[in-house]
């Protein structure tokens, strides 16, 4: 039996091929970038239309970067976000919460082709300038050390730095675990990720969903994002 909370109805994705430990239900994640007024959007570099990945919580990011005004959702479609590509904020934030191990996965290869890279050569943009600042409610979050320390970072690799203490503790409140685990749990979730033209569709399988996730609210769908 399959479970999918779909953002567009009317669009069933096709079906990714079935493995035969596939039975158990399965919880779908989709962000849909497809849009009436939206230009069509470049198709995706990556070689095929699905992969699998033991790093599929990588995209419950995307709620949090929502959260935290990173960037809109679909109903604030003209808000600007960060100058750096949802696609990227995923890669490099999972890759600090996950490990390096990330980027030899499948999934950092997806985000780089979403992202505008070649798949023979997976980079990403980093020329844009960061923000000169983190968001007023990672604030709280801060230790009494990086309250005093300078803020004005000229390099995402820089901000994002600085980002990921108080994000790590956010997250462990909110999933009730040590900061030092809140990366990993998140993070290091199998899924079947299934994407074209628009629209991506993650799939988790329930029996191995854990319930911290689906009680922070993070495991949501984010619906039409205007900035992918």
């Amino acid at each position: 039996d399959r479970q999918d909370n779909r953002s567009s109805p009317d669009q069933s994705p096709t079906t990714p091929p079935r493995t035969p430990d596939r039975n158990a239900q399965v919880l779908s994640q989709t962000s849909t970038a497809t849009h009436p007024s939206a230009p069509s959007p470049t198709p995706f570099a990556h070689p095929v239309e699905w992969i699998e990945t033991s790093y599929g919580g990588v995209l419950y990011l995307l709620n949090v970067a929502i959260h935290l005004g990173f960037y809109p959702d679909f109903t604030q479609p003209r808000d600007a976000g960060l100058a750096l590509s949802p696609w990227a904020f995923l890669a490099l934030v999972g890759e600090r919460l996950a490990g390096r191990r990330l980027r030899h996965n499948a999934l950092w290869t997806l985000l780089a082709a979403l992202d505008g890279s070649d798949a023979d050569q997976p980079v990403f943009n980093l020329e844009s300038n960061p923000p000169t600042s983190l968001p007023e409610t990672l604030q709280p979050y801060l230790g009494a050390q990086e309250r005093d320390a300078p803020r004005l970072a000229d390099t995402w690799p820089t901000w994002l730095d600085q980002l990921m203490p108080p994000l790590r503790r956010r997250l462990a409140i909110a999933l009730g675990v040590p900061p030092r685990q809140a990366g990993r749990l998140l993070c290091c979730q199998s899924a079947r990720i299934h994407f074209r033209a628009g629209r991506l569709d993650a799939h988790f399988n329930l029996n191995d969903h854990p319930v911290a996730i689906r009680l922070s609210g993070l495991d949501r769908d984010p619906g039409w994002m205007p900035s992918v």
